[in-house]
């Protein structure tokens, strides 16, 4: 069994080495985009759209929305943001060994969701998606199917391929399942929906489809590109094997694809039913136009940093950058706390400087103080001596308050202690809850697992007891057929073996009654 990663990925020896320079400067880099970006908007002029790339897009995609192995998590987002639900679990692939995204396992009736937490600004946005669909040897075939989608608000679970089927936005499935048994699958389509429209599973895409579709592979990595270029409302779907070199065929182009909105979340998602397969991710690539603030990113996600850098200048995005994040919270809890301890204010080196500080204001008063020349019969305060033992009686008390405050200074300084360390065992528990959380989830996988399999040799032995029973009966009714036949011709036997014995006899008494006698007449 491939080792499960239960909140976040493990951070390879080579990329800890990674120089901390070549980092800074990439988030250098970025922040110089954003604020060119900021600039042009203040000019008037739009930024370029993500959407302008040539399709199909084989570039990296945008930190804020792109994944691939090896995974970055933090202690609120186990895989930076994206949050998961329902099934959805990070684990290993079991045939390379890299961190994948499973949205669900290969058991009946699961959902699996994962949803970007950042909010692009605008719809324009390019991509590909890397996904592998794998048949279970304990299913028929594949089902139900994997989906990337583009949406106005953040999606619940549900039943239109993993999420609530009255959704606002678009959708790219690849559908495992043929309903209708006129369809050739797994088979890609692309849906559109306002919020009206109920999800039509029986017709596998034929009435909500935008344009003929085409069909993937199974049990193969899949690359699925897509671009959606808002102004000319056209959506472009491509496909290509997840290797490097691989030849892309196109898969349809929609036109007039409105969305009535201007912003949205991106989503995957995937569900099983009565058959099923499992549904892996292993890498998103996409660029697009976002931005981080109270009212664009899913509760969890702790946008607030990042709009706090806004407001000071910063780039929006500099407190979610590589050199900021851990990588890998469970292998290196103190880094966990010390980020706890950052973000709730408590920040060690910060006390620091304001403890250095204040005893700076404090030698600065202390100082005054005894340049006053207080108790000097010298000048015009010697013309008043009530005046200067007043004054004196003020200096000690004034000495007096900062020995009590310098007193209070230490105390301070050791509840903050105290709080900094309150802030790292909270941090290390809250790593542990989570990894618990997520162990019980695998735990609660695998006892599903094993309950299927459980039934699966129950059917199976009750399949063998009835067959079984039929040999038994076969032999059965064959032994007594023999047993029939064996009589009969005992039966045949012993009849012929008498018929036999009254022939032999009555040839005796035959030759004995007429044979010649001796001593008779002449």
């Amino acid at each position: 069994m491939a080792p499960h990663l239960s909140v976040g990925a493990r951070r390879h020896p080579a990329s800890r080495r990674a120089p901390s320079l070549l980092r800074r400067a990439a988030s250098a880099t970025t922040a110089a985009a954003a604020a060119a970006a900021s600039v042009l908007a203040a000019l008037g002029t739009a930024s370029p759209s993500a959407a302008a790339a040539t399709f199909p897009f084989f570039g990296i995609g945008d930190f804020w929305h792109s994944f691939e192995h090896p995974f970055h998590s933090s202690p609120s987002e186990p895989l930076l943001h994206w949050q998961a639900h329902g099934s959805t679990i990070l684990t290993s692939s079991p045939d390379t060994s890299t961190d994948v995204v499973r949205l669900t396992p290969a058991v009946q009736g699961r959902s699996g969701l994962l949803v970007n937490t950042i909010r692009t600004n605008s719809n324009d946005f390019a991509g590909f998606v890397d996904f592998e669909i794998r048949t279970a040897p304990a299913s028929h075939e594949a089902a139900d199917g994997f989906a990337f989608w583009f949406l106005r608000d953040v999606p619940a679970l549900g039943p239109a391929m993993g999420i609530a089927d009255k959704f606002v936005g678009l959708g790219v499935v690849v559908d495992t399942f043929a309903n209708t048994r006129s369809t050739r699958v797994p088979y890609v389509y692309g849906v559109v929906n306002d919020g009206t429209r109920a999800w039509d599973t029986s017709s596998d895409g034929a009435t909500q489809q935008v344009a003929p579709g085409c069909r993937a592979e199974l049990n193969r990595p899949m690359r699925l590109f897509v671009t959606y270029e808002a102004a000319a409302m056209r959506l472009r779907v491509a496909l290509s094997p997840a290797t490097a070199h691989a030849h892309w065929y196109h898969c349809f182009e929609a036109t007039n694809v409105h969305l009535p909105f201007s912003g949205g979340h991106f989503a995957l998602s995937a569900e099983t039913g009565h058959f099923f397969a499992t549904h892996d991710v292993s890498s998103v690539q996409l660029q697009a136009d976002h931005r981080v603030d109270d009212s664009s990113s899913v509760a969890g996600s702790r946008p607030s940093a990042g709009h706090d850098a806004g407001a000071a200048g910063e780039h929006p995005h500099q407190a979610l950058s590589l050199d900021e994040h851990p990588h890998d919270w469970t292998h290196d809890v103190g880094h966990a706390a010390s980020g706890h301890a950052a973000a709730s204010g408590t920040n060690p080196e910060h006390h620091a400087t304001m403890d250095a500080a204040f005893e700076a204001k404090i030698s600065a008063l202390r100082s005054s103080l005894a340049a006053m020349g207080v108790g000097q019969s010298s000048g015009a305060a010697a013309s008043d001596q009530a005046t200067l033992s007043k004054m004196e009686l003020i200096k000690a008390v004034v000495n007096e308050m900062l020995d009590e405050v310098s007193t209070q200074q230490g105390k301070f300084s050791t509840l903050l202690d105290t709080v900094n360390r309150l802030n790292s065992a909270s941090a290390s528990v809250h790593a542990t809850s989570q990894a618990f959380a997520a162990e019980l989830r695998q735990v609660e996988h695998v006892i599903e697992a094993l309950q299927y399999a459980t039934e699966e040799l129950n059917s199976l032995q009750r399949s063998s007891g009835v067959t079984l029973s039929e040999s038994h009966r076969s032999v059965s009714d064959a032994m007594g057929r023999h047993q029939s036949a064996s009589a009969r011709a005992f039966r045949y036997t012993l009849f012929a073996a008498a018929q036999l014995m009254v022939v032999a006899l009555g040839w005796v008494l035959h030759t004995s009654s007429f044979g010649p006698k001796k001593g008779g007449m002449v």
